[in-house]
């Protein structure tokens, strides 16, 4: 008689290097427990509820429990659901599995109201169930109760063996139990913390059980026999902590490098992620493709959904992009509007979608929107990965009437978690540590091994605590850490080489779990700047700017800007005036802090034109008419500091001082020998004096020369009252600079105007608008 085996993986992972590992000749049957499970259940009377109508019905299951969102602040609608709700779903899922039951944790008083609020919960699970079940439903959770084993899948074969890496739940252990009166059900186990434990579910295992090693269990008979010992390969491990998670990456390259120079083939490197998370800027820093992400990209990433999701922020926000043919030849830069000019989204696009925004929607009209989306993107394989997700839109939206943006909301919050294959990428994995179980590397590295990631925290301990969990039989929270941690351990002590990396910065500390292993070595071979400057990549340079010209600073009026310019950097001098390049033009301006001062300077002149005195009432007016873009909180400090700012207005207009202009300007007047030109923010006049007056948003230099400088522009001595005013402060703040300091400064530059002078400035500009110009000179310079 042919033997026909099937034998289950507990991941897919682990399944795939089984059979590369298995050589020429028959491959024998696999599953995944997954998939095996799947098929060896199934209920007679119901079909497999959709993730969609399964919230849902939730949802409904909420509205009809008495006190749920008051009580213990479940979510009151489908949306909120959508976003906070899985802990329920996990909740109700473990106490299915594990064959318990709400009243099997009514057994003492853990906090006030405890007892009232498990009799919620097992009201909303009674009511989830019957509306479940009146639907025509099943899901994990109910399948549980009432299943019916697969028979005819089972007797196709006549012995299943399953690689177990970790711990079966005892609904598993149910089925099984059932199973081995079909066929022949062994175990191959890898045993650890919780292996006993499991197995008590059949016999109670007298003998001790050495972690790591693999056991045989047979379920025909209970046999337990030992087929290979853990045997660990590390000698050192080493350990290393960054400020940055960009140098952890770093690090991950460099000792992939030195795994490989130590004869390691690529293939048997591992990177161990404790967070799934780390993998974007590890992905995004891979410029070399050394690297195979076992996890994919996540689809919320790509374009497609980044300019829906773009979209639906510009209507929330009652913002309007701008999109035009020459974007890129705009004064002013937003990133919503960079982001959707790049794809060349039109404007009757944006009108299109912000009419239909708050209408009630179909599935027809939600999917010309996204059709559109990716023809702008050209993603349009996309469409394969989003084709079952749509579908279970589809056929909701039969059932439900929404509005677009609920539609929206509903696809965005949906695939949030959905994934794509990562194509392309190299030999070296990159895996979470469940995908690794059981599975041997040669080399590893394993980056976040902080406290907070290592071991990972459950969501389950929203409910219930260890205590708790203890005395109801579940698996404990400590039971559920020692088991991450042996999947730890096992990958460590069975590679030959290791290294470990964590976030070092403040707040955060390296796990404790590390001060389990005795043969870390602190790994100092190189600094941090020296992952910096590795990994800074080849900059494509030609010869550097020749900063030697010879420049007529007096060919046109001097300006102060100008001049200041010159003083502050005399290499941007030469990027602007000279060389004539343009300035690098700011993204998101309605922030910037030079066009905050902008505006704020007009709205001063509009006050002062209108009134000739500062009237606050106005003042709140305008600022509120211009300022709409900034936060609630923003405006009220920034009104709350104007009050200041009227009483040191008032306290100077009280010394007889009115105002007389505002943004003077001044062409073309004679100043030592040359031409200079200049506006004045605003000029005060009292009895025949004059006082001037520049308005400062930000800090206030007050060895600054353009006090002196407004003063040449008038004509007038140092003795003539002149000052800034800080609206940042509310006070005015006297000039130090003089006259005679501006004239000093304006004969050096006479000195060197129409000679062969060097522009090249060591020191950086904070402020220059060519920092990146700047800096790579000075380096290519030094």
């Amino acid at each position: 008689m042919i033997k026909k085996e099937l034998l289950v993986f507990t991941s897919n992972r682990k399944l795939k290097r089984y059979l590369d590992n298995f050589g020429d000749g028959l491959l024998p049957k696999t599953i995944s427990i997954n998939e095996f499970f799947s098929k060896a259940t199934f209920s007679n009377k119901l079909s497999l509820v959709s993730d969609m109508n399964r919230i849902f019905i939730m949802q409904e299951a909420i509205n009809l429990t008495k006190n749920s969102s008051k009580t213990i602040h479940l979510p009151k609608n489908e949306f909120e659901f959508l976003k906070n709700g899985e802990y329920i779903f996990s909740f109700f899922k473990e106490l299915a599995v594990t064959k318990k039951s709400i009243s099997d944790l009514k057994f003492s008083d853990i906090y006030a109201n405890y007892e009232e609020h498990l009799e919620i919960l097992e009201e909303l699970l009674k009511n989830y169930k019957n509306l479940l079940t009146r639907n025509g439903f099943y899901d994990d959770i109910t399948i549980c109760d009432d299943y019916i084993v697969n028979e005819e899948f089972i007797k196709n074969y006549n012995e299943i063996t399953i690689f177990i890496d970790g711990i079966l739940s005892d609904f598993e252990l149910e089925i099984l139990n059932k199973i081995r009166n079909l066929v022949e059900v062994k175990f191959n186990l890898n045993a650890n913390y919780l292996t006993k434990k499991m197995l008590s579910f059949f016999v109670d295992i007298k003998q001790n059980l050495e972690f790591g090693s693999i056991y045989e269990f047979n379920l025909s008979n209970f046999s337990l026999e030992l087929k290979s010992e853990f045997k660990p390969n590390c000698d050192q491990i080493f350990v290393r902590g960054f400020d940055l998670k960009a140098l952890q990456c770093f690090y991950i390259f460099e000792k992939i490098s030195y795994f490989i120079e130590c004869g390691i083939e690529a293939k048997n490197i591992a990177v161990i992620l404790p967070d799934d998370k780390f993998s974007e800027i590890l992905m995004n820093l891979d410029i070399k493709n050394m690297l195979n992400f076992a996890m994919g990209k996540r689809l919320k990433n790509t374009n497609t959904i980044k300019i829906l999701e773009i979209l639906r922020e510009c209507v929330d926000l009652n913002f309007t992009p701008n999109l035009v043919n020459n974007y890129l030849k705009s004064d002013f830069f937003d990133t919503k509007s960079l982001f959707l000019n790049e794809f060349k989204i039109s404007p009757s696009f944006f009108e299109n979608f912000k009419y239909k925004f708050y209408q009630k929607c179909n599935f027809t009209d939600f999917m010309g929107i996204l059709d559109e989306i990716l023809n702008s993107t050209k993603e349009l394989n996309l469409k394969e990965k989003l084709n079952p997700l749509l579908f279970e839109i589809e056929i909701f939206l039969k059932s439900r009437s929404l509005k677009f943006y609920e539609i929206c909301e509903l696809f965005l919050l949906k695939i949030n978690n959905l994934k794509i294959d990562y194509v392309g990428g190299g030999e070296i994995s990159v895996l979470g540590i469940l995908e690794c179980r059981g599975i041997k590397f040669d080399a590893i590295i394993i980056p976040e091994f902080n406290d907070d990631l290592v071991p990972k925290r459950s969501v389950n301990e929203m409910f219930l605590n260890s205590k708790v969990r203890s005395n109801a039989g579940l698996i404990s929270y400590k039971d559920r850490e020692d088991l991450q941690k042996f999947y730890y351990e096992n990958l460590i002590y069975l590679a030959k080489k290791v290294a470990i990396c964590y976030d070092s910065s403040k707040g955060k500390n390296v796990s404790r779990f590390l001060n389990r292993f005795k043969n870390t070595i602190d790994d100092r071979k190189f600094s941090d700047e020296d992952y910096l400057n590795i990994f800074k990549g080849k900059k494509i340079s030609p010869k550097p700017l020749n900063l030697v010209f010879t420049h007529d600073f007096f060919e046109q009026s001097l300006s102060f800007s100008r001049l200041n310019l010159f003083l502050k950097s005399k290499s941007s001098y030469a990027y602007k005036y000279i060389l004539k390049i343009p300035p690098s033009k700011p993204v998101n301006c309605e922030f910037d802090a030079k066009n905050k001062g902008i505006l704020m300077h007009k709205i001063l002149e509009q006050i002062y034109v209108k009134y000739e005195f500062f009237d606050y009432s106005e003042f709140k007016n305008l600022f509120l008419k211009y300022f709409d873009f900034i936060s609630e909180l923003e405006k009220a400090i920034v009104l709350k500091k104007f009050k200041e700012v009227e009483k040191v207005f008032e306290e100077h207009e009280s010394d007889g001082w009115q105002f007389y202009k505002s943004e003077a300007q001044f062409n073309d007047v004679l100043f030592e020998g040359i031409l200079i030109k200049g506006i004045i923010d605003r000029i005060d006049v009292r009895d025949g004096d004059i006082c001037i007056i520049d308005y400062k948003s930000g800090s206030v230099n007050a060895n600054s020369l353009q006090i002196p400088f407004y003063k040449a522009l008038m004509g007038l001595s140092d003795d003539v009252e002149a000052k800034f005013f800080s609206l940042k402060s509310a006070e005015f703040i006297t000039s130090k600079a003089s006259l005679e300091k501006l004239i000093e400064k304006i004969n050096e530059i006479k000195e060197i105007s129409n000679r062969a002078y060097d522009f090249y400035d060591k020191k950086q500009y904070e402020y220059s608008d060519y920092p990146v110009l700047i800096k790579d000179y000075n380096e290519r310079l030094s």
